[in-house]
Formats: structure tokens, C-alpha cells, sequence
């Protein structure tokens, strides 16, 4: 029986489950508040729908509200008319007057689709009305304070998974129970987990983490990067920060890493003036994992880099991108660039910061894999010029610094774009280039009296209800 009762729910789209007793179906009945005799609960309900199984998806209205419930045989059976009940809680990320996901342009094909913001902590559907909001997790907020989080998203295990604002990785099911994490720990050889975080085909974790490698200034002004075979090593300048990834098992025991440093010690190794280095660290902010392939996209954004791994072995294969200091020659492909996705007809699309050039916008890229070290542009689409960006840099006169961003590609080819920092439009666009639905995720500023951007660091979507269905009912439903 679910909910069990005076269970507190951190959503409003419920999975109701009881057990079967009557062959031609049910009645689920729902009323806004606490009722005790069938009476008063029958002059309130709220919701009347029929099923034929013992179970069902239905949406409640209220945030920090009480529901009464019961199920009626169809045949007259009342054997479950046993008044039940649960309620809804909230937290202030849930309040619309507070943050919003207000909608520019409504949905249509994708109506049934539903958002996460990571910063918000918080699922919406495509009308901006939160749905789910990850409740208090032990070990992730203290004293009341509601985390930010960072690549919130659901798994093919049909499972939640996400990184908190101090480094650590967890993984939940739509109750809010942790099903598994794994905390991040500066002193040690991964340091703290970062950008991205999934769960594999084969119920493994992968996760970016941290190694920091120290560097010094030489006297000829040249830098040097300490190799693993360096003995004596001099008081360190600095540290650069080399990305890696560790792949973990269901306990949490790490069966497989990746390090960065090996292929950029030989990379970076000397510049002959500190002033020409482009970045304190290569900053990898992103992978996907091509498991039917078994090949591994990591994206370096300081670098403008995209590395093509073989998995298990390690050994860089590919190397697309390079770092650009200047307006000089032609305009790469992609720069700054943040998320990498690999399609299943072959192609990789990204999010492309564009940031070598004060003439280029952020946009959409889809990329082909040419030859073992070349790119041939597909597809691009930057945000029109009477977007909420544009406009912006239509009124600083300048270009602003972006970063961020993500892009998932949806069934039908179109794609879901999160914008990238300061900005907060969420948006589809078609493969035709056609906004299909377009949003802002704004936050209340009580000084200022008016809505400002909300920056997410990297928005989601469940592409339809059904997909939602299967998280609410893998998870675990206790026993009432």
C-alpha cells in the first residue's frame, strides 16, 4: 500500500498501489484534507478516477498540504474503504513566488516532458510547476540549509543521481532515500568529484574527479610540470588541476580510473613566458561514455579540447579541438565548450561556449568524427537575436563571459539546450531550427523588487510521462 499512511511526500505526482481485490476495476478518490469519517471525506473529493490495475499515477495539487484517500471496487467491494492518509511537504525552492521556471513560449510536441534544475533542486513540468523536489538528505544539507546541486538526472537504472556544491556524488530513488555515495575528499588521490556523475549499463558509477599536480616558475621563465619520475621537487609555484575519471562498483570500490595528466604533462610541459599560459588548469568538465562502443568523450573547456578515450585501456585516440588565445584565423569549431554527448547515429553534439572570439555567440553544435583528429561541422544553432541574451548584449555593448551549458538530443532529433552562465533560458529547439518551447528560471530579489537570472549549472529532462512512471515505480515502496 503506497502511500503508506501519514507518509510525507516530497512530490505532487503520485504512484498509488494497493492491493487487488476486484476484477472490474477500481475507483481512486482523493480529498484535500484530513478526514476521518467517510462522510465529511466524501463531500471533499478532489480527484475521482477509475483504473482497472492496483496501481496508479495521479497529480495532487497542493505543496504543505493533507490528502485523505481511498480505493472503491468497482463491483461494490469496499474491502479498501479504509480512509487513508499522507500529505505533501515543501521547501522554499518549491514556492513560485520565490524561484520560478517561467515559460517564454509553450510546449506543444513536448508538452509531457518534465525539467530538473540542479540549483533549484527541483522537477518541472513543461508549464512551470514544480512537481518533485529532492527533500533534506542526510550528510548533504546541515542545519536547515538547502544545498545546491550540480547534474541532477535521472539514470537508465531509472534512478536519480547528482553532485553536491562540496564534491560528493549521491544516488537516490524519487523518495529521496540514498540508494548509494561516495564522498569526495581534497586529501586524497580523485580530491573532490565534479561536473558530471553517471551510472553505467552495468550498475557501475563514473565520476570526474581531481588531480592536483604541482608546477614552478624556472628561471628562464619557463614552466615546468612535475612528472611522476621527478625526485627532488622544488617549493611548487602552484598547482595545476588535471581532471580524471574513476569508475566505481555497487560497494563503492573503484575498479577503473583515467588520468588526464598523462597526456597533458606532454601537452602543456614548458611555456617560455608564464604570462602565454592560457589557464591554472585544463578544467575537464565533462564525459560521456560510449559503453556499445566502448570508447569514453572527455571535454577540457580551458584547452577547448575533446579527448576520444578506448575503454578499458586508457590510450588517447583521438584529439579534436585546440587551444585558441586570439581573434587570429579562422573560428574553431567549438571553444570554451561545455557537454559532450555522442548520438546513436554516430554524431557528437556539444555545447559551445564560443569564447575565443568577442564576435562569436554561444551555440548548439553536432559534429561528425571525420578522421582520427578532425571534426566536420553538421549542425549548429545559436540562440536568435531577439533572445533574452542577444538582447542583453545588444545593452552591454560587449560580450559577456559565458560558461555552462548543456544539450541532450531528443527522439525526434530536436534538441534540449540549458544556456549558459549568467543566463538561465531553457529551451527545444527542432532539428529545423524552430523554437519549440522556451523558458527562463529566475529567483525573487527582494532589494532589487524584480526577477534576475537564475543560473543552473546544467538543466535535464525526462522526455515524457511514461519515462517518469518507471522512476516513480522503481523506487522503493515500503511495506504498509
Amino acid at each position: 500500500m503506497w502511500p503508506r499512511e501519514n507518509a510525507k511526500l516530497n512530490y505532487r505526482i503520485v504512484g498509488f498501489t494497493f492491493p487487488a481485490f476486484d476484477k472490474k476495476g477500481y475507483i481512486l478518490e482523493i480529498a484535500a484534507d484530513t478526514y476521518d469519517g467517510v462522510d465529511s471525506f466524501e463531500k471533499h473529493i478532489i480527484i475521482k478516477k477509475s483504473l482497472k490495475g492496483n496501481r496508479m499515477i495521479a497529480e495532487i495539487p497542493f505543496w504543505a498540504n493533507n490528502y485523505t484517500w481511498r480505493i472503491v471496487g468497482k463491483s461494490g467491494i469496499n474491502t479498501q474503504n479504509t480512509l487513508r492518509h499522507f500529505s505533501t511537504g515543501k521547501i522554499p525552492n518549491t514556492d513560485t513566488s520565490f524561484l520560478r521556471l517561467r515559460v517564454v513560449k509553450k510546449a506543444e510536441k513536448h508538452k509531457n516532458a518534465f525539467i530538473f534544475l540542479d540549483a533549484n533542486r527541483v522537477l518541472y513540468d513543461m508549464k512551470g510547476n514544480p512537481v518533485w523536489y529532492l527533500p533534506t538528505v542526510e550528510g548533504l544539507d546541515e542545519k536547515g540549509q538547502i544545498q545546491k546541486l550540480t547534474d541532477l538526472h535521472t539514470t537508465s537504472q531509472n534512478t536519480i543521481t547528482f553532485l553536491s556544491a562540496a564534491g560528493d556524488a549521491y544516488e537516490t530513488d524519487y523518495n529521496g532515500k540514498v540508494l548509494w555515495q561516495k564522498k569526495g575528499d581534497p586529501k586524497t588521490e580523485h580530491g573532490y568529484f565534479h561536473h558530471a556523475f553517471s551510472r553505467l549499463a552495468n550498475g557501475h558509477y563514473m565520476i570526474m574527479g581531481t588531480e592536483k599536480v604541482p608546477w614552478v616558475l624556472n628561471k628562464d621563465s619557463s614552466i615546468s610540470i612535475f612528472n611522476e619520475d621527478t625526485k627532488v621537487i622544488a617549493d611548487p609555484t602552484d598547482h595545476i588541476d588535471f581532471g580524471d575519471l574513476i569508475e566505481y562498483d555497487e560497494k563503492g570500490k573503484e575498479v577503473w580510473q583515467w588520468k588526464s595528466s598523462v597526456y597533458y604533462k606532454e601537452f602543456i610541459h614548458t611555456y617560455k613566458d608564464i604570462s602565454t599560459l592560457p589557464y591554472s588548469d585544463v578544467h575537464a568538465n565533462a564525459f560521456f561514455f560510449d559503453e556499445k562502443n566502448r570508447r569514453i568523450y572527455v571535454s577540457f573547456k580551458n584547452t577547448s579540447q575533446l579527448l576520444k578515450l578506448t575503454y578499458p585501456g586508457g590510450s588517447v585516440e583521438s584529439v579534436y579541438g585546440k587551444p585558441a588565445m586570439n581573434d587570429n584565423g579562422p573560428a574553431p569549431l567549438f571553444c570554451m565548450q561545455h557537454a559532450i554527448t555522442h548520438s546513436p547515429e554516430g554524431y557528437l553534439y556539444l555545447f559551445n561556449n564560443n569564447e575565443c572570439s568577442n564576435s562569436q555567440h554561444p551555440q548548439v553544435v553536432k559534429l561528425e568524427e571525420s578522421s582520427k583528429n578532425d571534426l566536420k561541422l553538421i549542425w549548429a544553432y545559436e540562440y536568435p537575436p531577439d533572445s533574452m541574451y542577444n538582447k542583453i548584449h545588444r545593452q552591454l555593448k560587449t560580450k559577456k563571459t559565458t560558461n555552462g551549458g548543456n544539450v541532450v538530443e531528443l527522439t525526434d532529433h530536436s534538441m534540449f539546450v540549458s544556456f549558459c552562465k549568467p543566463y538561465a533560458n531553457i529551451f527545444i529547439v527542432s532539428k529545423e531550427k524552430k523554437l519549440l518551447w522556451n523558458a527562463v528560471s529566475e529567483k525573487w530579489s527582494k532589494d532589487l523588487r524584480q526577477w534576475l537570472f537564475e543560473y543552473q549549472y546544467r538543466a535535464n529532462i525526462i522526455k515524457d510521462r511514461s519515462e517518469l512512471g518507471k522512476l516513480i515505480w522503481k523506487a522503493e515502496i515500503p511495506v504498509n
